[in-house]
């Protein structure tokens, strides 16, 4: 439920009249990355849960969540690494701790001079850090208040359960917003306050850190969490905060940079349209991320720090229901996560709460919507399939020449050349469109040394609008087939071969509107495809 600014694209849906049947696009990918392209964390695709919702994911001792850990591993399978984990969001800065309570969690009433409910915590919250034991978190702890008593209590809680697997704390959420959320009234409340109240939290993290668990008594700090991007020193900004001298104190390092991305801000005004404007267009995800880069830019001069999105998603809010649970978000999904990392942005947390329309699954265990996978999981799916198990991969986006901003291509390399290729058409298509759904043909030229293999992975449903019946692979990963565990899907699944050819070292793909495909360039089984008859 965070803000940043809406990106208002000026790239909206194209006219039929620009958009013919079949397309074509061809270029050639280099035998090696560009020097200089940054190696791909295996952890690039991560999540980001709201605190108070954090049970919900995991579960408790006696009935973990089985469906979210099958998720999880599908995720790990892909890479060889689990994502990170990061527990916080606005309910962070309303937590507090109640040591006669049962419960893991109890929403308390509103006060009348606050926005949200305060979230009561149990010694029994914890126990949600300890059922996923090979996930590493960073652990969140509230900065608007000044309950000496539960500040201690997450701390030394929460390092107990985690261990070596805490890898950061993060002390407060979107600090610039908490006039906004009368967490501070208004005119109270600036960078220099904020930079002061965070250094005297902080040390009492650290503090009560090495006295509860000593091994961890170094474990850094993962800020400052702002949600407005911006490099201007002289507002509520990252740049400002690290100007103010947030990171003087040697025990209180912030060790990663953490700043938040949404696309948009969901609303009663929030228009279908931005589906196609603000997600399913590279142009758009382009332009939104350039602003972090030039971010990053600008805080370089305070050290050389990992640069992460801490907390992101399509559109601020929770999401809209009608475009953020789509199969058109599932498509941005891949284009948002990969994009960022070929910009060399070290990790990105995808923002989930227990029903948001943006959610990548929906837990059950008490959770207001049926218990289900939801489409942007199977966009986190293949990017997380680019990135791979093997080490020091780069990723790059090469441009595709004559398109129109609603395609898009990434490349992933090892240091013996290409492994991998994802193709998105983001060109909207519903399923109540009349007519033949069109398409576009890319042909890519590989480098002309490999004896190349190519197996197809499409990433496919009926329509950008639909919220079900979406595959990866020819797979179901819905909790009604298996659980979330990778399940053949019987009906409607395009056959893998379907317009894959390989020609010598030219491959040509032909793609749907609003269609998806990972090609694997190694022999790993599967499809291999066709090679034109010479007779």
């Amino acid at each position: 439920m965070q803000f940043s600014p809406l990106f208002a694209s000026p790239y909206g849906p194209i006219s039929e009249a620009q958009a013919p049947q079949t397309a074509s696009n061809s270029l050639s990918i280099p035998s090696q990355a560009p020097s200089g392209a940054a190696v791909v964390a295996k952890d690039l695709i991560s999540l980001s849960i709201e605190f108070r919702h954090l049970p919900k994911f995991t579960g408790n001792i006696s009935h973990p969540n089985y469906f979210s850990r099958n998720l999880l591993q599908n995720l790990k399978d892909a890479t060889g690494s689990f994502p990170l984990v990061r527990v916080g969001g606005s309910s962070q800065d309303d937590a507090f701790y109640n040591s006669t309570q049962k419960e893991a969690e109890v929403d308390l009433p509103t006060p009348p001079d606050a926005q949200y409910p305060p979230a009561s915590c149990g010694a029994s919250f914890f126990d949600s850090y300890t059922l996923w034991p090979d996930v590493q978190f960073t652990a969140g702890i509230n900065l608007a208040s000044n309950d000496s008593e539960s500040l201690e209590k997450f701390t030394e809680l929460s390092c107990k359960a985690l261990g070596s697997r805490l890898v950061m704390w993060e002390v407060g959420n979107e600090p610039d917003f908490y006039e906004n959320f009368k967490r501070r009234k208004p005119g109270t409340w600036n960078i220099d306050d904020y930079v002061e109240t965070w250094q005297g939290h902080s040390a009492a993290v650290q503090e009560q850190a090495a006295k509860t668990c000593p091994s961890l008594a170094d474990t850094g700090f993962y800020g400052p969490s702002i949600g407005t991007v911006s490099s201007s020193p002289d507002s509520f900004t990252d740049v400002a905060a690290f100007a103010k001298g947030i990171n003087k104190n040697s025990k209180t390092q912030i060790k990663q940079i953490s700043t938040h991305s949404y696309m948009g801000i969901a609303d009663s005004n929030t228009s279908p349209s931005i589906l196609q404007r603000n997600l399913m267009n590279h142009t758009a995800v382009m332009h939104h991320i350039g602003n972090y880069v030039s971010l990053r830019s600008a805080l370089s001069k305070y050290g050389d720090l990992p640069f992460t999105i801490g907390e992101g998603n399509s559109l601020a809010g929770g999401g809209a229901g009608g475009i953020s649970d789509t199969f058109g978000a599932a498509l941005w999904v891949v284009d948002y996560a990969l994009y960022i990392a070929s910009v060399g942005i070290k990790r990105v947390h995808f923002h989930q709460s227990d029903s948001a329309p943006y959610n990548a699954w929906i837990p059950g265990h008490g959770s207001e919507l049926p218990v289900k996978t939801c489409a942007p999981y199977y966009g986190k799916l293949l990017a997380a399939r680019l990135i791979g198990i093997e080490d020091g991969i780069q990723v790059i986006n090469p441009d595709i020449p004559g398109t129109d901003g609603l395609e898009s291509m990434y490349v992933a390399y090892d240091s013996s050349g290409p492994k991998r290729i994802a193709i998105l058409n983001m060109k909207q298509w519903n399923s109540v469109d009349t007519g033949t759904r069109p398409t576009r043909k890319y042909t890519v030229e590989l480098p002309a040394d490999g004896n190349w293999n190519v197996s197809a992975h499409w990433l496919q449903a009926k329509g950008a609008e639909l919220k079900d019946g979406i595959t990866f692979g020819g797979d179901s990963y819905d909790f009604d087939a298996d659980h979330g565990k990778p399940a053949v899907a019987k009906d409607d699944v395009k056959a893998a071969d379907t317009g894959v050819t390989i020609d010598g070292n030219k491959l040509t793909v032909e793609l749907d509107d609003s269609e998806g495909v990972l090609l694997d360039l190694t022999d790993g089984g599967g499809y291999i495809a066709k090679t034109p008859s010479t007779t």
